[in-house]
């Protein structure tokens, strides 16, 4: 199976999952934080928020504020066009940039032919308000954006500053972006103020309107290579896949006067054409999973992987013990902790280990915990391993793509920690397991900093791309790491 029919089908399968927002813990200097993520309904992506306006159903303003840090990810609509766009005036459907908002943006503002922002806004959205696939809420929206009088409202509510000159001041910023730059979201409530209907960005009768209402606007259809299927297809492909920071592409087809079909193909449409839908499932199912559980080892290398039903699975860069702790993590969260097969209290590969523990005893509890792993997987379910990385900044290439049977991916990873494992002194006594992948790549070729070990940049996932293929394909270990 390819990657790409991977990805689109564990969208299908974990359609119900779509649009629902939900939070993964994580630690920032001792600070527990929490960082939203979500499966994208297609032709939407996220945004971050820096302005939510509330209206009522009338389109009548009520209320203005600015958005906290942790709240800012927002689902919004978009076009090929708009989700790819980069200094251009395509806009998106519904929440966007003041500039594009606002129609009296203008009159607090010098820059140049900025009317033009949005009027190309307020055109694509009359198109959606006047269409059999509109919503009450983006009714309200139209109605009240047509009046002309966001900024105004904005200033009364003291979350534009204007400066001595009465222009909004590009130097005020909102969650660190210039006031000029700030993104608008919606909540639209009823004429019962005391009653709050779902915010825009997470009302999936909105989010279906527009999945409707945007397949009406794909006239031409085409064979889709991935499907089989006609679809409307498009040659724009989403970006943001690792982070919301993220420009790279996985998929990109902008090159009509260099080699990239030319001399095999006469045009880009033979030699592929992916349907939009298509694309818009497998790239959002591909960054859902990188978000849920990926593995970033430098700021260009991501590894992920994930059982087909999103059973738990090991972190392949983890040493034993820290594939220990992850297990019993998981045990707690399940409330299993009185699972037989692996007895979670006592064993922890280097903490409470009793100074006579041998090798054996190691890969006993190393199989226990294997065991422990698996306890809730089908038989025939498997495992997918990628691996992402990024030359430029534009690029976004696969560097790994292997699929496996679950019980090849464990037989895999248990002999890799039986064969790497150490015996040495710690804590006043013996101990046993084997190091994380970046502990070995840091103690091959890291220099001492600050009393740390610690490899170059470039250096890191380069090597942790050759080790990979010892975790999981039983390759031999490099002998210049030895």
């Amino acid at each position: 199976m390819s990657w790409e029919q991977d990805c689109i089908n564990l969208y299908d399968k974990n359609a119900d999952k779509v649009g629902k927002i939900e939070y993964k813990q994580y630690k920032n200097r001792d600070k527990i934080e929490y960082e939203a993520y979500t499966l994208l309904p297609v032709f939407h992506n996220t945004a971050a928020a820096h302005i939510t306006v509330e209206l009522n159903e009338k389109g009548e303003f009520l209320r203005a504020a600015t958005v906290d840090k942790e709240d800012r990810m927002t689902i919004i609509p978009i076009t090929d066009k708009s989700d790819s766009r980069t200094a251009g005036k395509e806009p998106h459907p519904l929440c966007d940039n003041i500039k594009y908002l606002a129609g009296d943006y203008s009159q607090y503002s010098d820059e140049k032919k900025v009317r033009e922002y949005y009027e190309a806004y307020i055109e694509k959205l009359r198109q959606w308000h006047f269409s059999e696939y509109t919503h009450p809420k983006v009714d309200a929206i139209y109605t009240y954006l047509n009046k002309e009088e966001l900024v105004k409202d904005l200033i009364r509510e003291r979350i534009l500053i204007l400066d001595e000159n009465g222009m909004l001041d590009e130097k005020v910023t909102i969650q660190g972006v210039s006031q000029v730059k700030a993104m608008v979201r919606f909540i639209v409530r009823q004429n019962d103020v005391t009653q709050i209907l779902e915010a825009c960005w997470k009302d999936k009768t909105l989010q279906k309107a527009y999945i409707e209402y945007y397949r009406s606007l794909q006239k031409t259809m085409s064979m889709d290579y991935l499907t089989g299927t006609m679809q409307g297809v498009s040659y724009l492909h989403s970006k943001k896949i690792r982070n919301e920071g993220d420009g790279t592409k996985l998929i990109s087809s902008n090159d009509e006067k260099g080699y990239t079909y030319l001399g095999r193909f006469l045009k880009k449409e033979d030699a592929f054409s992916i349907g939009y839908e298509t694309s818009q499932k497998m790239h959002n199912a591909l960054r859902w999973m990188i978000q849920r559980q990926g593995y970033s080892i430098s700021k260009t290398m991501t590894v992920l992987a994930w059982e087909s039903n999103l059973e738990a699975i090991p972190n392949l860069m983890e040493s034993s013990s820290e594939m220990s702790s992850g297990y019993k993590e998981q045990c707690k969260k399940s409330q299993e902790d009185d699972i037989n097969i692996f007895d979670i209290s006592t064993n922890d590969f280097g903490a409470d280990v009793a100074p006579e523990r041998t090798f054996a005893s190691y890969r006993e509890d190393l199989i226990k915990m294997i065991r422990g792993y698996q306890r809730n997987m089908e038989p025939l379910s498997n495992v997918t391993v990628m691996v992402l990385d990024s030359a430029t900044t534009g690029r976004l290439s696969m560097t790994m793509y292997a699929q496996m049977e679950h019980s090849e991916f464990f037989e895999n990873l248990k002999e890799w920690h039986e064969q790497t494992a150490w015996r040495y002194w710690r804590r006043k006594e013996f101990d046993i397991f084997s190091f994380d992948l970046r502990d070995i790549v840091n103690c091959a070729y890291g220099t001492e900093q600050k009393n740390v070990l610690k490899c170059d940049d470039k250096l890191m996932p380069f090597t942790i791309g050759r080790l990979l293929p010892c975790v999981l394909q039983k390759q031999a270990f490099p002998m210049d790491l030895l």
